[in-house]
């Protein structure tokens, strides 16, 4: 315990499941990123909460005469992807892959700046996100929403695969050359 002097500070704080995360001394904390993702389409956005993590920064003086009120933002990024069925007959998906070539979209990270927010890889990278599905039926010309959480992306340009397994074994893939998108939290 250390008593801190009067005079304004910046208060700094981070929000993720117990799992996911690790504070240390200094300048960054790190969070995990999971490369690898679970949606039980039952409840399909259930995973989130697990694998996202809120960031928040305030200026407050000591001492205070209220409490501090801080606005939690995202840090990653939230993604939904339809997966359309366009086979004539109905599939069950068991798996969802995204991969954007040369791009960190997962790993553990540094968490840099709680400002703007930033982030630096500490290790681990990978440039595929992998959501194993639970209950993904989805009839002739329907579509399956995928949600997932993953690193934003700045100004990305190069080519982006979504590939979709089925309980059959069978795979179905697109790519798609993205030029100067961004993902953002």
């Amino acid at each position: 315990e250390k008593n801190i002097e009067n005079g304004e500070y910046l208060f700094k704080a981070m929000y993720t499941s117990s799992s996911q995360k690790s504070y240390h001394r200094g300048a960054s904390s790190t969070h995990k990123l999971n490369a690898i993702q679970k949606q039980n389409c039952a409840d399909p956005t259930a995973h989130i909460k697990a694998n996202d993590v809120l960031v928040a920064a305030a200026t407050a003086t000591v001492p205070m005469t209220e409490p501090l009120a801080m606005t939690m933002s995202n840090l990653y990024t939230l993604m939904q992807v339809d997966v359309r069925n366009n086979t004539g007959a109905e599939i069950v998906v068991t798996m969802f892959e995204m991969t954007a070539e040369g791009a960190d979209l997962a790993a553990v990270f540094n968490v840099d700046d709680f400002d703007n927010p930033a982030i630096s890889i500490s290790s681990g990278a990978s440039d595929k996100i992998i959501v194993n599905i639970t209950g993904g039926t989805v009839a002739a010309g329907a579509s399956l929403p995928v949600y997932f959480v993953m690193a934003p992306l700045a100004d990305y340009s190069g080519d982006v695969t979504f590939k979709v397994t089925d309980a059959d074994g069978n795979t179905y893939s697109k790519t798609v050359t993205m030029d100067g998108i961004s993902f953002e939290a």
